[in-house]
């Protein structure tokens, strides 16, 4: 129980001392004071806990906000770089078939895109507005969400289109859309940043490297090896039923002129003569030097009858009179032509029997011209 009995025995007093305590109170108050130290202790342990607690998530949010920041950072940069190197930056979602982000709707809108219209709609109203008529549909295919989804599935995070696009409807220019592909995670959907840069220069400088690589340098207009690629390239995309005209075309007597002027006289008349030769045709005809005083000519016709007339034309044409250092030199041409297929499906047949009807063109006294026939063979 909570009562307990102490006796002793006083020897001169020959007294028992018996004492009888009760321990309820004494244990109520030790239980007590026991209470109150284990309070005080888990009020101690909980704001030692809510104290670090505190620490960490402070110094955890300081580390989130410096990470955040140097990310901000860095994105900022790259966009920066970006925007030295691209023109414009535009993000699309190719999984919902719509425009991303403020810059992306305001683009649109300032080309008439009327809001909330599908990507792939609006495509098609940019392509129309911008984009030179020949390039419109590569670009429409290229961009396109079914596309995008396509290469995306097989892989291929990337793309680009070379096209030219004008601001003002009349002056365009060379532009590169180079495009990134990715995996959105906050709505699980295939998203495509696109990034626009002017190659207009780089274009240009192609073109004229390539244009050197082909070019006669005396004369300026194509050189043999050229000739001979491109017209066995139109002869490949030549469209069934469609005619052409080879050409071979010599100045007559040039060794005289060589003889009688010198060469220099004799490299300006070639140049001369090629530039009027040059003028005869359309930018799309090919007109090239094939030897020293020997051009060779090939362009779509219509008929024979136009042949003929185009014929004459430039027999009585390429007949001048050129004023060199050395005196006046007078010239005048003799030419061959063979007809494309008739007389001829690759430019090594074509050549031989526009040559052939070369050789009956100066037998005949030169200054006119010949289309071959079967017979000369």
């Amino acid at each position: 129980g909570r009562e307990y009995t102490v006796s002793r025995y006083i020897e001169n007093m020959d007294w028992n001392l018996i004492v009888k305590n009760n321990t309820e109170i004494l244990t109520e108050y030790m239980h007590k004071t026991l209470m109150k130290g284990v309070a005080i202790i888990c009020v101690i342990v909980i704001l030692v806990l809510l104290t670090i607690t505190t620490v960490i998530k402070k110094y955890n949010a300081q580390i989130i906000e410096l990470t955040a920041a140097r990310e901000r950072g860095y994105y900022e940069a790259r966009q920066d770089a970006a925007k030295q190197i691209y023109e414009n930056i535009y993000e699309l979602d190719i999984t919902h078939n719509c425009e991303v982000g403020e810059n992306t709707e305001r683009y649109f809108r300032s080309l008439g895109v009327p809001p909330n219209t599908p990507y792939d709609d609006a495509l098609k109203i940019i392509a129309k507005k911008q984009i030179k008529e020949e390039y419109q549909q590569g670009y429409i295919d290229t961009f396109s969400t079914k596309h995008v989804m396509e290469v995306y599935n097989d892989g291929i995070k990337s793309l680009s289109y070379d096209f030219m696009i004008t601001n003002d409807g009349h002056n365009y220019y060379w532009m590169r859309i180079m495009a990134c592909i990715y995996f959105w995670n906050e709505d699980n959907s295939v998203r495509m940043t696109t990034y626009r840069q002017n190659i207009d220069q780089e274009k240009k400088q192609q073109k004229r490297l390539f244009e050197q690589m082909q070019s006669d340098p005396l004369t300026g207009i194509y050189n043999k090896a050229a000739v001979q690629e491109l017209i066995s390239e139109m002869i490949l995309s030549a469209e069934n039923g469609r005619e052409y005209a080879f050409f071979i075309v010599d100045i007559d007597n040039f060794k005289r002129v060589n003889d009688t002027y010198g060469h220099a006289s004799g490299d300006f008349v070639i140049a001369e003569f090629a530039r009027n030769l040059k003028d005869h045709f359309r930018e799309d005809d090919i007109v090239g030097r094939i030897g020293g005083d020997e051009f060779a000519v090939f362009l779509k016709i219509p008929n024979r009858e136009w042949l003929e007339k185009k014929a004459q034309q430039m027999s009585a044409g390429l007949r001048q009179n050129i004023m060199t250092d050395s005196g006046v030199c007078s010239v005048s041409a003799s030419i061959g032509i063979a007809v494309y297929p008739e007389m001829g499906t690759d430019f090594v047949t074509l050549y031989k029997n526009a040559d052939l009807a070369l050789y009956d063109t100066k037998k005949n006294g030169k200054n006119g011209y010949t289309i071959f026939r079967k017979e000369y063979k």
